[in-house]
């Protein structure tokens, strides 16, 4: 941290971001760096798709709690959502298919968006992108390889997925928080033993 913070004293960076890290370990880092006056953090770059929400049982939290910005990578699950990849074919790998594993999950994913792509009359990319849009302090990088893409891509700012079209992917991509999430919740507001105001009554 201390090397990090030379880099912006002498003008070479302007702020610094961090990426693929474990939660606990930036937030030691930023704490130091809070306590002796250094640059710090300031954006966490992560993986995050509909397939792999993880970051959201202690990445997003730290995030917010930190005061760190959230660049999502990956965000259409290097196309796995897009209709693309029927179910039953077989991986014979070539361009858009190579290295790309679907589980039974990704399929059941990619249904409910493709349901949603012809209700709104929008490709799939822009609908796993206008609900990555409405993840909280969240700035997705795109990853596209042509300008039709990228224009396409774009248009997911223009839509607006109704709360039953939300209520469907988040169920369909739901996840296990795990241990402790699942026994304390991830704040104050999702945890069941406590409110903001003070400890829940024990109603038997």
């Amino acid at each position: 941290m201390r090397g990090l913070n030379d880099l912006v004293s002498c003008g070479k960076v302007h702020y610094l971001g961090i990426s693929d890290t474990p939660a606990w370990r930036v937030a030691q880092m930023n704490t130091i760096a809070r306590e002796r006056g250094w640059a710090e953090f300031i954006c966490f770059q992560g993986k995050y798709h509909l397939g792999e929400r993880d970051v959201e049982r202690d990445i997003l939290p730290m995030c917010k709690e930190l005061g760190l910005g959230f660049c999502s990578w990956g965000i259409v699950g290097q196309g796995k959502y897009t209709g693309r990849f029927k179910k039953g074919e077989e991986d014979k790998g070539g361009e858009g298919r190579k290295g790309v594993k679907m589980t039974e999950k990704d399929y059941e994913i990619a249904e409910v968006i493709l349901q949603i792509s012809q209700e709104t009359q929008r490709t799939p990319s822009q609908v796993c992108i206008a609900w990555m849009l409405l993840q909280p302090n969240n700035f997705p990088i795109l990853g596209v390889r042509k300008m039709e893409q990228f224009e396409d891509d774009l248009e997911a700012m223009t839509l607006k997925l109704t709360e039953d079209q939300l209520n469907r992917i988040n169920t369909v991509s739901s996840f296990d928080l795990g241990w402790p999430h699942t026994f304390i919740g991830t704040s104050t507001e999702t945890c069941p033993w406590i409110k903001p105001c003070g400890f829940v009554e024990n109603k038997k």
